[in-house]
């Protein structure tokens, strides 16, 4: 019985033992996956956008180079969404009398504040290589900067600053409404205002 119970053990220890070469190299041989993440703010100011249109676009491109005879050549389109509105520290000044009740409001023509992507790449209709001069990564950079080029002076802007001016118009004459003034508005083409808004929307100038 003694032998035989020695035998058993044997046994047991002869089969964790053969257990161990085989996770040792499981864990010596598996992939081993590290990654390490680190964010560092290189800058931090202050905005103060007021955007009061946004409308959606879409740019074609179409891209054809030639070489020697040989051309490559894409045809892509995106959708952009265009936020339209004003920069209030640089857009807008406002000058109140309070005895007359009156408040004039100078503001810039309303103009581009962000471009974003609606789809994350381009759409591609035609994607052809050329004889010679094949298609590279710097041919596609170049379709996306193109793309976005054309989205910030599509003809569709115009119906979004006209919107943007008539909702500023509205905003303002609301704010006012409440303490009964009459308020008159002087849009002005690209000219940075001397007396802007520099701490709030909400900050008067009062003469």
């Amino acid at each position: 019985m003694v032998a035989l119970a020695g035998l058993l053990v044997a046994y047991q220890v002869m089969i964790k033992a053969a257990t161990v070469p085989e996770s040792i190299i499981h864990s010596l041989f598996a992939d081993k996956v590290t990654i390490h993440v680190q964010n560092d703010i290189m800058g931090v100011k202050p905005i103060g956008e007021l955007a009061l249109a946004k409308i959606r676009t879409r740019s074609i491109v179409d891209y054809v180079t030639v070489y020697l005879g040989s051309s490559k050549h894409i045809i892509a389109h995106q959708a952009f969404d265009v936020k339209i509105g004003w920069d209030v520290h640089s857009d807008i000044s406002i000058v109140t009398n309070p005895d007359a009740r009156t408040a004039h409001i100078t503001a810039s023509r309303p103009h581009l504040l962000s471009l974003t992507h609606v789809e994350k790449t381009p759409v591609l209709l035609l994607r052809e290589d050329g004889v010679i001069n094949k298609l590279t990564p710097e041919d596609m950079m170049e379709v996306q900067r193109q793309l976005e080029n054309y989205a910030k002076v599509s003809d569709d802007l115009k119906s979004g600053c006209d919107m943007a001016t008539e909702q500023f118009q509205r905003y303002f004459t609301a704010l006012f409404q409440m303490q009964k003034y009459t308020v008159t508005f002087e849009f002005k083409d690209g000219t940075r205002l001397d007396s802007p808004l520099l701490n709030s929307p909400v900050e008067i100038q009062t003469k």
